[in-house]
Formats: C-alpha cells, sequence, structure tokens
C-alpha cells in the first residue's frame, strides 16, 4: 500500500516539475484556493504531507542527522520570529514565513526524497528522472530560442530570454550529463559548446560562470597531479581576468550586489557569525538602502528600494540570506555532509555520485548569485538534485563499510 501511494506521490512530483518547466510562474503565482495557497505549493505541500505520515510509521535508515539539526534550528528561529511578531499585523507574519522558505522548501523537498529512497526501484530511477528533466529543459530553451528568432524582433543573446526560471537549472544538468555519459570525446565537446551557446540567450552572466565552473571541476577532476597544479592556476588567472575585464562583472548591477553583499555580511559579523536575526526581519539596513538607492539613481537606473521591499528583495545570493537568517556556524552544518567526499574523492569516480556533484555545483554557484532557494519557481529542483547526492554518498559510504 505504502509503495503504491509512494509511487502516486512520485509521479506528482514529477508533474509539478513539469509544470514549473513549462508554465514558470503562471503556475507557481496561480492561486487555487485565495488568499495564499498557490498551485504549486499545494502539490508541493500534499506530497510532503502524506510522505511525513509514512515517515512516522516507518523506521527508514535514510536519514542526514547534520541537515536535521539544521532544519531544526531554522524552525526554531521560526517560532522566535512568530512570537515577536505575535501583537503585530498580519503582513508582518507573512514576511516571516516568506523569508523562513529559504528553508522550508529544503525542508519540503528532504521529507519527500527520505520517503522515496524507502523504496530501491524508486532510487534507481530518480537519477533516470533528473536526467531527463534536463534533457526537457535543454529542448524547452532550444525550441524557444527557435521560435524567438523566427517570430519576435527583438535582441534574442544576452538578454533575459529564458523560458522559465527552471529551465536554467535544467542546462546545468543537461551539461553535466553530457561531460558524464557522452563518451566520444568531439561529441562531448561539441554538445557542451552547443549549450554554452544556448545559454547566451539566457541574458545571466552567473549562467556562464555556473557552466565555467562545471567544465572546469570536470577538466580538474579528470587531469594528472602535473596538470591540476596548471589548472588551478588558469582557473585563479581566468577568474581575475573575468572580474576585471567583463563589463558585467564589474558595472552597476555588481556594484549593487557587493554593497548589499557587504551589509549583510557585516550584520553576520556583528553576531560574531553565531546567531542570525531570525526572519520577518529587514534583508537590508536604512543606511545601505540610502546607498544603494543612490547608486542606482547617480547611474540613470530606475530602481529603488522602497517601504516594505527591504522584506521582500532578498541579498541576491542565497547563502548569504541563509547567514543572515540563522548565522554563519549553524549553515556549515548544510554543507557538512560533504567532509566524507573529501575524505573518499575516489567516489566521483562514480558516474553517477559526479553526475549529481557536477548539477550541485553549477546549481549552488548560481544561487550564490541570485535569488533562487527563497523562491518557489526552481528552489525545489535544486533541492532535489543536493538530497538525491546526499544519499547516494550515504550508499556509497555504506559499501565502503561492508567490505
Amino acid at each position: 500500500m505504502i509503495k503504491k501511494v509512494t509511487i502516486i506521490l512520485s509521479f506528482l512530483l514529477l508533474f509539478d516539475l513539469a509544470a514549473l518547466a513549462l508554465l514558470g510562474k503562471a503556475y507557481t503565482t496561480h492561486l487555487l484556493i485565495p488568499p495564499f495557497v498557490h498551485s504549486h505549493d499545494f502539490i508541493l505541500f500534499l506530497i510532503f504531507g502524506i510522505s511525513l505520515l509514512f515517515i512516522f510509521k516507518s523506521k527508514d535508515q535514510f536519514r542526514v542527522k547534520s541537515v536535521e539539526i539544521l532544519f531544526g534550528i531554522a524552525i526554531i528561529y521560526l517560532m522566535i520570529s512568530l512570537f515577536k511578531t505575535r501583537n503585530n499585523v498580519n503582513d508582518q507574519i507573512y514576511y516571516v514565513i516568506r523569508q523562513f522558505m529559504v528553508f522550508g522548501y529544503a525542508i519540503v523537498i528532504y521529507v519527500i526524497i527520505r520517503q522515496f529512497y524507502m523504496f530501491k526501484d524508486i532510487q534507481k530511477q530518480s537519477l533516470k528522472a533528473i536526467s531527463i528533466f534536463g534533457i526537457i529543459c535543454l529542448s524547452i530553451q532550444f525550441i524557444y530560442v527557435f521560435y524567438f528568432l523566427i517570430f519576435k524582433d527583438k535582441s534574442l543573446f544576452f538578454n533575459r530570454n529564458y523560458f522559465t526560471p527552471i529551465v536554467v537549472l535544467g542546462l546545468f544538468i543537461a551539461a553535466s550529463y553530457v561531460l558524464i555519459h557522452v563518451k566520444n570525446t568531439y561529441l562531448k565537446a561539441l554538445s557542451f559548446t552547443g549549450i554554452f551557446l544556448l545559454s547566451l540567450s539566457t541574458g545571466h552572466d552567473s549562467i556562464y560562470l555556473s557552466l565555467a565552473v562545471i567544465f572546469g571541476f570536470y577538466v580538474f577532476l579528470n587531469a594528472n597531479k602535473k596538470f591540476k597544479i596548471i589548472s588551478v592556476i588558469v582557473i585563479i588567472l581566468m577568474s581575475v581576468c573575468v572580474l576585471l575585464f567583463i563589463p558585467s562583472f564589474s558595472d552597476v548591477n555588481m556594484q549593487w550586489r557587493i554593497l548589499y553583499w557587504g551589509d549583510v555580511l557585516n550584520r553576520v559579523m556583528a553576531n560574531y557569525f553565531i546567531i542570525g536575526d531570525g526572519f520577518g526581519i529587514p534583508y537590508v539596513t536604512d543606511e545601505a538602502i540610502e546607498k544603494l538607492n543612490f547608486l542606482m539613481t547617480s547611474n540613470d537606473y530606475d530602481f529603488q528600494i522602497i517601504n516594505d521591499q527591504k522584506y521582500i528583495l532578498a541579498p541576491h545570493n542565497s547563502f548569504l540570506a541563509m547567514l543572515l537568517h540563522i548565522g554563519f556556524v549553524p549553515l556549515l552544518l548544510l554543507f557538512y555532509p560533504f567532509i566524507n567526499l573529501g575524505r573518499n574523492s575516489n567516489w566521483l569516480k562514480d558516474k553517477d555520485v559526479l553526475f549529481l556533484c557536477l548539477s550541485l555545483i553549477g546549481t549552488f554557484v548560481f544561487s550564490a548569485f541570485n535569488v533562487v532557494l527563497e523562491l518557489p519557481h526552481s528552489s525545489s529542483m535544486i533541492w532535489t538534485v543536493y538530497f538525491i547526492f546526499i544519499f547516494k554518498l550515504d550508499e556509497k559510504r555504506e559499501q565502503q563499510s561492508t567490505i
């Protein structure tokens, strides 16, 4: 009975991801039950609720204790933040919940993937599903570009022309799949180059950077020891050149990000990296808002942070937002599961492990330059890759312990 229901839930999750790829924000912002219940959130939380019910009844071994502790800390901050706003207007409670979802979506996906991993056949299909999702997203963007070239009288490249937000993540997955699973070297290089050129249609510099990091990491892993040293030096030099000579990494938008990030880091340091400010807080101080607004207006940009936007406009770096909410030290728990990979780098010789690793690297680099994990448009895919990767590492650890 439980297995049959879980299979239905897995198909429901696939439907949700397909809707995100095809409908995007029209799907995530569609009000199913006014005023707050949206279609995507309803389906995701339905799967979550049923999965949570089954987990309470089971004794499965798939757990990530470090991440569970992290989620526990985040929930404690949520409770404290809600308690502080108990006498305030409903808008403030809304901001608390909205900001908490940078962890909330991770918690939901963790419970769902943990439930799916109770069954071996679903485990085996999960990697195939991720790969197919990447190829579908790649196909969607390719068709969209073809349509754009024929019917749109606008500049295609270097403008924001991605079909839906989650399609961007699919490009990272597809690129990782090509590097790992295409055997012919020339076809591999041609395919990856094609994906990179296609990414230029998205107009996101952080996408090009993410793809470059995926490729650089892949080359580094497959190089001999002497070439690894050379490749690290080359990557560092290239990174410096990118920051210095590519205008988009030093333009007003990047200056705006750096100013914003500096304000967030100052607040984190003021808390000694240990505690956070909780949820329902202004993302940016009033002093920093003045500097940010002046930067934009003095450069003829019609953009201002006004009124309650300081509670909504996150710092375009999902990990900095997490730091602000709960502090630096607790957030280290998010990366603690990777310690085993550091101790057993030979695990990366497993194609499945490397594929997931490259996909995750791409999505994490992208998240470090954008508001991604806080929003429903694509965060569920990132956390799906993350937890399947962590569970895969756990499988490798168990296999090693039985040898």
